[in-house]
């Protein structure tokens, strides 16, 4: 009996000593935190990127995001996201957006799991500068002038080249009109300019880091002139409204407009603009008379019809009081 007994405890002693063994602390494998790598940033616009790089999460779940900022203290992140629980490398990535232009950017890989957080090395990109354009005024009489300004905004936008582009109708291409430097805040203007039809205007910077305006138009109005042979007339007299357009607009419709009550212009007379002799002040012009006759005090002017090289003409106004 005493002899069964002892190899029943050698039966169990022999069952429970190797499982015992297994579930010693010295013989678990041991958890790591994720193994992390900065890629490069890429689609690198003026406001926008998206920072790349890779996550072993080592077997355990894994979160990951992107720390960035204009320095290496960073500031911001982006939303942690899931990088999974493999055991390889796994290619992550995250769009930032609301970046100032023409700046350096600081950012990091950070991943997180049971084990720990590890941060990746510092990696850098500089956003494209961003060139601004506007023209005032928009819109000029022939013969006047307007001017060209805007800014680079650019860490380094201070002391650059820009040059000026002209596209005059019929916008058969840019060509350069003028250069000027920026100031030490990136700011540039072109003063003077004299288009002599509707003209599509952009700026470029001439060296690298490279970039280009939008476009503004600058509409030309056709340049009229009005007189009245009589600004105090009789009742039911004829006047005669006549005047010049410059440049010549020969066959264009010319239209005479009386403001009404309603605070609208109305027709009340038409006639074509003819070749007129040259003048000092405009090499080729054309002019126009219109004859109406006038029963009541109002306000007149005269109007020359828009075509594809420049917007309508807009002559001054004229009073004519009747007795």
């Amino acid at each position: 009996m005493k002899r069964i007994a002892l190899l029943a405890l050698l039966t169990v002693a022999a069952t429970v000593g190797p499982a015992q063994a297994m579930l010693k602390p010295g013989n678990a494998k041991p958890a790591h935190a994720p193994q992390v790598f900065t890629g490069a940033a890429s689609g690198i616009k003026q406001t926008a990127a998206t920072l790349q790089g890779s996550v072993n999460p080592r077997g355990l779940a894994t979160t990951y995001r992107f720390d960035y900022g204009k320095t290496t203290t960073y500031g911001l992140s982006t939303p942690i996201a899931s990088a999974g629980s493999g055991t390889t490398a796994k290619s992550v990535s995250a769009q930032i957006t609301g970046l100032a232009p023409g700046t350096t950017y600081h950012f990091r890989l950070e991943a997180t799991n049971s084990a720990g957080t590890t941060l990746g090395k510092d990696a850098h990109f500089r956003t494209l500068p961003r060139l601004t354009i506007a023209a005032k005024p928009g819109r000029i009489v022939f013969g006047a002038s307007t001017t060209i300004r805007g800014h680079l905004q650019s860490e380094t936008g201070a002391g650059k080249s820009i040059e000026l582009q002209a596209n005059p109708y019929p916008y058969s291409g840019f060509v350069t009109v003028a250069t000027t430097t920026t100031d030490s805040l990136g700011r540039y203007a072109f003063t003077g300019q004299r288009p002599t039809v509707i003209t599509r205007y952009r700026t470029t910077t001439t060296k690298a880091p490279s970039a280009t305006s939008g476009t503004v138009t600058v509409g030309v109005r056709i340049r009229l002139t009005r007189t009245a042979s009589d600004t105090t007339p009789a009742k039911g007299q004829k006047v005669t409204f006549s005047g010049f357009a410059c440049p010549a607009h020969v066959g264009d419709l010319l239209s005479l407009q009386r403001h009404s009550s309603t605070g609208k212009w109305v027709t009340v007379g038409r006639t074509h603009l003819v070749q007129a002799a040259a003048s000092p002040t405009c090499s080729n012009r054309s002019s126009y008379n219109v004859t109406v006759a006038v029963s009541k005090n109002g306000t007149f002017r005269t109007v020359a019809a828009h075509d594809a090289d420049h917007l309508a003409g807009i002559s001054a106004r004229i009073a004519i009081k009747v007795h």
